[in-house]
């Protein structure tokens, strides 16, 4: 599901803000299904190695960080840009 376009507008604002501010990011991403899911995704694989599953959207944005999140951001604009006829 490809992100929606305003709430990417808004994301991208923010991450070129001095200081992204975490929360606001965390609200952004909670209103665009396909990218809390891959959030959520991303924080729980087994590369995290964590203890106990994340559910949170805040608390996953927390515990990645502005710049990983920025980056998963920036992965899937990308991804929702290229479709089976692109490839």
């Amino acid at each position: 599901m490809p992100p929606q376009p305003q709430i990417m507008v808004d994301l991208q604002f923010e991450q070129y803000m001095p200081d992204p501010d975490l929360e606001t990011i965390a609200k952004l991403i909670a209103q665009d299904p396909g990218l809390a899911g891959a959030l959520l995704k991303l924080v729980n694989s087994p590369h995290f190695g964590l203890s106990n599953k994340i559910g949170s959207i805040q608390r996953a944005v927390n515990l990645l960080g502005s710049r990983s999140i920025i980056n998963l951001i920036n992965a899937q604009s990308i991804k929702g840009e290229m479709s089976d006829e692109t490839i």
